[in-house]
């Protein structure tokens, strides 16, 4: 598999941009280079240096402009910082917007599926005047409008949470007190809700109008008609009710305390690229084709799962099914994009209640998957975090459209582990040993695979310092590696009482084995190698630069003999291999979990007899491992779920904390079942179950790996019986719940 930055590379290498051609720009240099540069430092400077590249080139700025985008995007910049600073857990959509943009330019590039699907639903089916002449750059000015001013609109978001906060602070001092919804009316919205003409009305819209009959029923220079026909076109629902949401979408939002900012980001960009296209003497095609296309990918960003998706809790009349790619490649992939990229977000402003804190992301992709492995640092359990991205990406997307393998998203909790000892670190003296052992044992593989071939290097000081500094690289991933099993590395002299681990399972070794040859074609990607059907080391072509799963399996030892070797290499210095110890990160013991565990089956069996009478149950002891571990986890999960109500688990008979809580409010109860349902789904992952709209044990497929809202309410109902039960389930051990002060 390949990652996010090698990706971005060879996109730009193949790239062909229309103005560059006769030395007349330098648009792919430059803007290459601005995204390099945010890649080797992600602030809000070079994030704006890309925005100011990308549109230069695509914007449709002239000389000395002071009506571009451009500078409306500076405005908004400043605005955000500052008007942020009233409000509370406000991100910064710069640095976000650009690390959407980019992971977008790396799922083109890697996915052939997803580029075919572009290229057939967009490019070929939507000629216009000015279409770029390849795919690629097409896809370069769609896809980077898209994903960098999907977030424009937020002011205006900012703006009525700010009212919201303060209304709401000022007048609920009762805290039982039902919150206060309030909105920001506009006088003339039907002047938000326009695009300025520069041309004969009649003349610009003439071609468009002509093409559907259906736009007779609407008004081809208001941004929310023009969104309701492109919605009514791309998804197939009634332009009429699409149209009567989307007009009264503004009092909906009023009425819920939650302003879509997607569906402002979509009229702002409307109602200005309507205006410089007219201005510059463009043709109304490029506005009404792939304008229109970008604003309504902006607009489905939020407004599919807010309005459209079929919702338990907020029903309406299109209960759509996820989204296909072939309904709309650009929609797909920004919602997709958006709901991955977490990593590097700064918070502006109040953040009294610590928001998830996602410290950093490895994105990895192949022609058939995607991963994701999140570094979590506060706010949720890995299980939960998991579990929520997955359900969510499972009710809106046909993942499966462009990754047949499926999305993995995995998750480490850094914050939640005990501290590492100072001696976990490898020093220096300990890597070259270790790396010195990795090329004896590669020496080693080779006579055995290979009798034939003549060693290169027979000793490690006579390799290259490019191949000596690969083999310390190696070494020092070990730590990252193991990790991933979740094992570590310890001094064998601190750890008597506890065996180390001799060698690893068979999947075990699979899993490293991959990892090392996924390292292995970093490396050579870096030294400049591509991929050839026959090697060529003068070329720098090699044949295995392939996914793991596809090489030979004789090619395949070379990458498992070091993981075999892992705990062998690490003894010769003094260092073993461990299994972690997870249950302690919730602060229960063994015991405690075990306990809970039982009486959770017990209560699940309860429940079953009542729903389902006759049915056979099996009792705890008869579960497999996997099940017994499914309840643990939701005994390990407690302590987390209570944080978010403000609740803590005490011995019984606890002074100072008032009354032990007996019932949840029914409020409560409705979000702790929801992060029930999403440690419950991130459990499931962990497990190798993914997504399938029929239950099918054998291939791990579960229909209910999917966002809590849009579950029936039967299915609801055993997340919430799990909370309901909670009193009852940590009395069994001992433990009461208690409110901490002011978190009611």
């Amino acid at each position: 598999m390949r990652q996010v930055g090698d990706c971005i590379q060879t996109f730009f290498h193949e790239l062909e941009v229309n103005s560059d051609k006769g030395g007349r720009d330098n648009c792919r240099e430059y803007l290459h280079q601005t995204v390099t540069r945010f890649l080797q430092a992600e602030t809000k400077d070079t994030a704006f240096e890309v925005y100011s590249i990308f549109l230069e080139c695509y914007g449709r700025t002239g000389p000395n402009d002071e009506v571009s985008f451009i500078a409306f995007l500076s405005k908004m910049r400043g605005y955000e910082e500052k008007a942020a600073t009233l409000t509370k857990k406000q991100r910064d959509h710069f640095v976000h917007s650009v690390n959407v943009f980019l992971l977008g330019l790396a799922i083109y590039e890697s996915n052939a599926t997803f580029q075919k699907t572009f290229i057939d639903i967009l490019y070929d089916a939507e000629p216009y005047s000015a279409r770029r002449s390849t795919p690629h750059e097409e896809f370069l000015f769609r896809w980077g409008l898209a994903a960098l001013c999907h977030d424009i609109g937020y002011p205006i978001e900012i703006i009525t949470n700010q009212v919201n906060d303060f209304i709401n602070f000022t007048s609920c001092i009762d805290c039982t007190t039902r919150r206060i919804n309030a909105r920001i009316e506009y006088d003339r919205f039907d002047l938000v809700n326009s695009i300025p003409e520069t041309v004969p009305k009649r003349t610009f819209i003439n071609e468009y109008y002509n093409a559907y009959d259906s736009c007779v029923y609407i008004d081809l220079l208001r941004p929310v008609d023009l969104l309701a026909h492109r919605l009514h076109r791309l998804l197939g629902i009634s332009l009429a009710d699409v149209k009567e949401r989307l007009d009264g979408y503004l009092a909906d939002s009023g009425r819920s305390g939650r302003v879509d900012h997607g569906f402002f980001s979509a009229i702002i960009i409307l109602k200005w690229f309507g205006y410089l296209i007219q201005r510059n003497g463009g043709k109304a095609d490029e506005f009404y084709v792939p304008i229109l296309d970008v604003a309504a990918a902006v607009l489905l960003h939020n407004f599919y799962n807010i309005a459209l998706v079929k919702n338990t809790a907020r029903p309406n009349p299109f209960s759509l099914g996820s989204l296909s790619v072939h309904a709309s490649p650009l929609s797909w992939l920004l919602i997709l994009c958006d709901e991955l990229q977490e990593w590097n977000r700064e918070f502006y402003g109040d953040t009294d209640k610590a928001p998830i804190g996602i410290q950093s992301a490895q994105v990895m992709l192949s022609e058939k998957k995607l991963e994701v492995n999140y570094i979590l640092t506060k706010g949720a359990m890995p299980e939960e975090f998991v579990g929520s991205k997955i359900s969510l990406l499972n009710t809106l997307l046909e993942t499966t459209d462009a990754f047949p393998e499926s999305i993995h998203v995995s998750c480490e909790a850094i914050g939640s582990l005990p501290p590492l000892p100072p001696s976990y670190h490898l020093n220096m003296e300990q890597l070259e040993k270790i790396a010195i052992a990795i090329h004896n044992r590669y020496n080693d593989t080779t006579r055995r695979l290979n009798p034939e071939k003549e060693i290169e290097y027979p000793n490690y000081a006579d390799l290259p310092i490019v191949k000596k500094y690969y083999n310390f690289r190696v070494a020092k991933d070990y730590p990252v590696m193991l990790h991933a099993l979740d094992c570590e590395i310890k001094p064998l002299s601190l750890q008597q009482d506890i065996t180390p681990i001799k060698e690893f399972t068979t999947e075990e070794v699979e899993i490293l084995a991959k990892r090392e040859h996924d390292r292995w074609m970093q490396g050579r990607a870096e030294q400049g190698y591509r991929y050839a059907a026959i090697s060529d080391k003068a070329q720098k072509r090699n044949q295995y630069m392939i996914e793991y799963e596809d090489l030979p399996e004789h090619i395949k030892e070379y990458d498992r003999d070091p993981a075999r070797d892992i705990p062998s290499l690490l003894g010769g210095v003094g260092l073993g291999v461990y299994r972690k110890n997870t249950t302690q990160t919730c602060g229960l013991s063994d015991e405690e979990v075990e306990t809970m565990a039982r009486q959770i089956h017990e209560y699940y069996c309860e429940l079953m007899r009542k729903k389902r009478p006759g049915e056979p149950i099996q009792d705890y002891d008869s579960l497999s491992d996997e099940m017994k571990d499914s309840n643990r986890r939701q005994a390990r999960g407690i302590p987390n779920k209570l944080s978010h109500v403000g609740c803590v688990l005490k011995p019984i008979g606890t002074q100072g904390f008032g009354d032990p809580v007996t019932a949840f409010s029914p409020e409560e109860t409705e979000m702790l079942g929801h992060i029930e349902h999403d440690e419950w789904t991130g459990d499931k992952i962990r497990h190798g179950w993914t997504y399938g709209p029929i239950r099918d044990n054998l291939k791990r497929k579960n229909p209910y790996l999917i966002d809590y809202d849009s579950l029936s309410e039967e299915m609801q109902a055993f997340d919430k019986n799990t909370v309901r039960k909670m009193p009852e389930t940590v009395h069994a051990c001992g433990c009461e719940i208690f409110r901490l002060a002011n978190s009611v």
